[in-house]
């Protein structure tokens, strides 16, 4: 991919340079931040479960026997004054449901419906004189009314949004559901249900099932123990030293790549690379791409069911080390490109052109491979 062209003034028209520079002012003279703490007591089966419109949340680890919750509240308006009274109008409000304590930022839907966000420093993509360019909104149905959250302030939004921390102790699960921001997760012993519809997720050092649903943005997964699920519309899901018996990843657009990880694979992109190295594969292994390579290596001696199909692409599975190729009946086809076979105690059955049928050791599972157009290469390597 190309370097993006720096932004340079002196390459814009005249007009467009002197409306730059007449934004250079701030939309805001004034910003506000309020806190609002409070601590819940722990419970068996207990769930904290959070909903907030814009901003980020941060779940951690916790010792004793309470869950903390720190929301920061943040607005910005044209006088110190206004901006104060906008950072009293967000609350929070707790209630227990069940085994859950629902935690929920109240935001005053009454006076307005859409907030300005501002976009995090590090995702801008335009130099700081041209940010009112930006013209990004998302909407979204919260509280039951639809809202609308813009980047850039003006237009009439509130700048009015709360960034959460919440503090559990092991065994408390999480859930999740937030608008737009990031929600960052780590050292949590819980299950942990994180959904977010704008905004990336990251998850790290935790333990207990996890289940990641992003509307739009990208998926980091480092260091689990417990069953993945992750779902986004688009992005990237990257999985680091996951050990489960089930990993179940679909994005609609976007790469899904593994590493170190352990467990049966059920990976679904509409467009995008399935990679994986250093896998331990559990007992199944289905994936799915439009247009895309599906590449894994790892000890594949537990499968005993193959199905991966890519419209366009190659697929290579690598068993490392040799002798850990996956005991099936095996059959392979590509509408255009060339098929290797190249495993140890590996039997042709059928032979044709971008067809083949051949069974690998015992062969007491089965494999489908199915290309469109790429090549097909299963080898071992050590």
């Amino acid at each position: 991919m190309s370097e993006a062209r720096p932004w340079k003034l002196s390459t814009l028209p005249p007009t467009f340079a002197l409306a730059a520079f007449a934004c250079l002012s701030p939309a805001f003279a004034a910003d506000a931040q309020r806190q609002i703490d409070r601590a819940l007591p722990v419970r068996p089966n207990l769930v904290v479960e959070l909903h907030n419109l814009a901003g980020n949340v941060t779940v951690a680890a916790a010792s004793g026997s309470e869950v903390r919750v720190a929301a920061t509240v943040h607005a910005a308006a044209g006088s110190s004054a206004e901006a104060e009274r906008l950072a009293g109008l967000l609350s929070v409000t707790y209630e227990q449901v069940g085994d859950h304590w629902v935690v929920k930022a109240v935001y005053p839907l009454d006076e307005s419906r859409k907030y300005c966000y501002p976009r995090a420093a590090q995702t801008e993509s335009l130099p700081w004189f041209l940010e009112w360019l930006d013209i990004g909104n998302s909407n979204f149905k919260y509280a039951d009314h639809e809202v609308r959250v813009v980047s850039q302030p003006g237009g009439g939004a509130l700048t009015l949004y709360a960034d959460f921390r919440v503090e559990v102790p092991a065994g408390v699960g999480v859930k999740v559901k937030d608008g737009i921001g990031l929600i960052d997760s780590t050292g949590v012993h819980g299950a942990q249900n994180l959904d977010i519809a704008t905004g990336a997720v990251q998850v790290q050092d935790s333990e207990g099932a996890v289940a990641v649903d992003t509307g739009s943005g990208d998926v980091r997964i480092v260091r689990q123990k417990g069953d993945v699920q992750v779902d986004t519309g688009s992005g990237d899901v990257h999985l680091e030293q996951v050990a489960a018996a089930k990993i179940d990843v679909d994005t609609g657009s976007g790469d899904i790549e593994m590493r170190e990880s352990s467990g049966a694979l059920n990976c679904d992109t509409g467009s995008g690379d399935i990679v994986g190295s250093g896998l331990t594969l559990g007992s199944a292994i289905y994936a799915d791409t439009g247009s895309g390579d599906v590449t894994l290596a790892g000890d594949f001696s537990a499968v005993d069911k193959i199905a991966i199909d890519t419209g366009s692409g190659d697929v290579t599975l690598e068993a490392t080390p040799a002798t850990a190729a996956p005991q099936v009946r095996m059959a392979v086809s590509t509408g255009s490109g060339e098929i290797t076979l190249d495993l140890p105690a590996s039997r042709v059955t059928h032979s044709s052109h971008g067809d083949i049928r051949a069974e690998i050791g015992k062969a007491t599972g089965t494999a489908e491979i199915s290309t469109g157009s790429g090549d097909v290469t299963l080898r071992g390597k050590g």
